[in-house]
């Protein structure tokens, strides 16, 4: 369902996806604002964050304490990519 909000075009963003043990989000997930519903989109990832959390709770996940690294964002045949993930 997440994949099916990201599109392609022009306008890109990202949105931090996934909660790490040690805290921070695990990765990013880049997204066209012309072909997404940024608040469907928003809500899908606050609910995926949700189970993440309670999968690592549930499976004494662990993580490392480094951080995320926010890609940068670049423009490719109309696709938006996340350089760096």
């Amino acid at each position: 369902m997440i994949h099916n909000e990201v599109g392609s075009a022009d306008r890109c963003e990202i949105i931090p996806i996934g909660v790490k043990p040690a805290g921070g989000s695990r990765g990013y997930l880049v997204f066209s604002t012309e072909v997404s519903d940024r608040e469907k989109l928003e809500n899908l990832v606050d609910r995926y964050n949700e189970l993440d959390a309670i999968r690592t709770e549930e499976t004494g996940g662990m993580s490392t304490a480094d951080f995320a690294t926010e890609p940068s964002i670049r423009l490719n045949n109309g696709v938006c990519y996340g350089e760096g993930l």
